[in-house]
């Protein structure tokens, strides 16, 4: 067994090295049209190792390549550099053309796979925020 199976996820934040994947990467002032954007925050079962959440990491960085809809993805675990009593562990960012390509990755059937199969088992809590910039 592995040191790195053993180390609990929430103290191992710089194990996953952060993903981001960029379709459509415009500089703001040459973007034409609003940019959806969708945030996710979890904090990890006490149970969960570093190895799990590798595991994680892995799964979720397969999306931007099976989901057209999203624009933009970027997945990482926190460095836990401050407040780590009010930090998250891990966070996604992604962005879409709109709320209809959002909803297009929620009832994506490769999401949910990712999400109920390798993500859920893990969470002990989740926190999402959508809004739109223009």
């Amino acid at each position: 067994m592995s040191t790195a199976a053993s180390t609990p996820a929430s103290n191992k934040g710089s194990r996953c090295e952060i993903t981001r994947f960029l379709l459509h990467d415009a500089p703001r002032n040459e973007r034409l049209i609003p940019v959806f954007v969708h945030n996710v925050f979890f904090r990890w079962k006490k149970e969960t190792t570093s190895t799990d959440v590798e595991a994680i990491h892995r799964a979720l960085a397969t999306l931007p390549g099976l989901v057209p809809s999203i624009r933009s993805y970027t997945i990482g675990s926190n460095l836990g550099l401050s407040q780590p009593d009010v930090s998250w562990d891990f966070a996604i960012f992604a962005q879409f053309d709109d709320e209809a390509g959002w909803r297009a990755y929620v009832s994506h059937p490769e999401h949910e796979a990712v999400r109920d199969e390798i993500v859920a088992p893990h969470i002990a809590e989740r926190a999402t925020v959508q809004f739109v910039v223009n």
